[in-house]
Order: structure tokens, then sequence, then C-alpha cells
């Protein structure tokens, strides 16, 4: 018995990823699993926070810091990582809504570098931002690019 494909699926499997994108989807993979870790080890933080309560009020002696804020980020890594694996994810099946995704996220990151640069004085870490996103804005809205993804 020869099990049948659907035409569409057959054309997403013919067409060939983009160097690029395989690119991109690993970083956005491998993100994912960093922020993933991240968010075991605030959610750890916060449970083991009592041995380690009086360094953190030494060192932000005007804010209350508590184990909930290890916990907040800890669902902001979540967050964050699951975020950035499935848009990986529909950059390799080739998913427009991904791509358009994405440039919603480098566009936040653009801004969000500038704002570092200009106001809170980042220089380094915000224009190396910003020319790795710029990068991949350039990328993504090549025509072949566009191309692949239609």
């Amino acid at each position: 018995m020869v099990k049948k494909e659907s035409k569409n699926k057959k054309e997403v499997i013919s067409r060939k990823i983009p160097e690029g994108i395989v690119i991109l989807s690993v970083v956005l993979f491998a993100g994912a699993l960093i922020s993933a870790l991240l968010a075991l080890w605030m959610f750890n933080a916060a449970d083991q926070f009592p041995l380690y309560a009086a360094e953190l009020g030494q060192v932000y002696e005007q804010q209350e810091v508590g184990p909930m804020v290890f916990v907040n980020l800890g669902v902001l890594f979540v967050v964050f990582s699951l975020v950035s694996y499935f848009i990986g994810r529909g950059l390799v099946k080739l998913q427009n809504k991904s791509r358009i995704a994405l440039i919603v996220v480098l566009i936040l990151s653009l801004s969000s570098s500038i704002y570092n640069l200009v106001w809170a004085k980042l220089i380094y870490s915000s224009v190396f931002t910003l020319l790795i996103n710029g990068v991949a804005i350039w990328y993504l809205f090549r025509k072949e690019t566009i191309r692949a993804f239609n």
C-alpha cells in the first residue's frame, strides 16, 4: 500500500530552504534553549532565595527584592523561549507568518537598541545589536527570501 502525500506537503518538501533562513532558525532554536535554561535557573533561584537574600539586600538597598522577582523573570524567559521556538519552527517550514513575526521582533529589538544607544549610553552592545538586527531585517526583505516563503 502506497501512502499518498497531499500536494501542499509535496510543495513544501520540494522547496529548498535558503541558508540564511537555516542560520536564523538555528539562532532562534539556540535562543529558545538558552531562555528555557534561564527560566529553570530563575525558578530554582526563587526556591533557593533564603540562601542569598542577604547579599541581594546589600546590592539592591532601596528596592524590595523577593522570590517573586525570580518567578516573574522565569515566566518571562519561558515566554521568550516559546516565541523563539515557534518562530524558528515556522521559518524551517517556510511559513510567511513566521517571517513577519521575526521582522516584528527584530524591529522591537532594533528600537530597544536605539534607546540604549541614545539614552542609556550602552554604545558597544547597542551598535553590535543594531548591526545584527539590521542585517537580519535586510535579509528577510530580500526578493529571494520573500520568494522562498511564497
